[in-house]
């Protein structure tokens, strides 16, 4: 049913909306633009029954309210607007495929998928951590995982693109996308079911808390803390590090707590 929906949405753009991609357009669109014309109304409508909220803009995870850096993402895919905990994924976006800004975006989505896989493993739930970058028509999904041993390793999962021509949607391009987009609520909804399992197994076993049973020791993993790149004027820009070294001063950690105060936009 999903699919038709989107399906239709796609061939309506090029059918009753042709404008939106004319050439001279596309080349003038914003970011906004790409967001607000293709992107938002997909993903809103693919993730409408995960029991997740989609945040959009540029705002601050709760997770990162205590850091020095406090770094702002395009998009969260939480569970509650107002949650306290880390994010069940995070975006960027950005106008066009270009090189240092693919580069800045991955950067920053790196750390701080790190600095919420070191808080999961924290607290004791061994997952995969997703993230999603969007460069005008193409989509990229990637993973970050902590293996015992070998250290951070980051995966691209999937990659496809819009589907801007007649051609690319009679070769499967809007199936292609709806797939990708699948793809990534798996990765999401698998994250959302262990947090919850970590939550109900701290109302179990309570007999055995009870009558002084020990409890279960957590295997301690060798994680490494998060450095957010610092430019010489102070500022804590994860973009800084895509820079020449001249322009790059110290690096600064952050904490690696789940326990923040309230989300605020900004």
């Amino acid at each position: 049913m999903y699919g038709f929906h989107i399906t239709m949405s796609r061939l309506d753009i090029h059918v009753h909306k042709s404008y939106y991609l004319n050439a001279s357009n596309i080349s003038l669109y914003s970011e906004e633009d790409f967001k607000v014309k293709f992107w938002s109304h997909l993903l809103e409508e693919l993730f409408s029954l995960s029991n997740v909220c989609l945040h959009w803009g540029d705002t601050v995870p709760t997770i990162f309210k205590k850091t020095e850096a406090r770094p702002k993402v395009d998009l969260r895919i939480m569970s509650i607007l107002n949650s306290k905990e880390g994010d069940y994924s995070l975006g960027e976006f950005s106008k066009i495929a270009e090189s240092t800004k693919l580069y800045e975006d991955k950067l920053k989505l790196a750390l701080m998928a790190k600095f919420h896989l070191n808080s999961l493993i924290k607290n004791n739930t061994d997952c995969i951590y997703p993230f999603i970058m969007i460069m005008g028509f193409e989509f990229v999904f990637l993973t970050m995982e902590f293996i015992e041993g070998v250290g951070y390793i980051i995966n691209q999962i999937d990659q496809c693109c819009f589907p801007i021509t007649k051609k690319a949607i009679n070769c499967g391009g809007t199936q292609a996308l709806i797939n990708c987009i699948n793809t990534v609520k798996n990765f999401v909804s698998s994250m959302k079911d262990r947090k919850e399992d970590g939550k109900r197994e701290k109302t179990v076993n309570k007999i055995k808390q009870l009558v002084g049973e020990k409890k279960e020791e957590k295997t301690k993993q060798n994680t490494t803390a998060v450095f957010w790149p610092k430019t010489k004027d102070g500022l804590f820009l994860v973009e800084a590090a895509a820079k020449s070294e001249d322009d790059v001063g110290e690096c600064v950690s952050g904490g690696e707590t789940e326990d923040e105060e309230d989300d605020e936009d900004e």
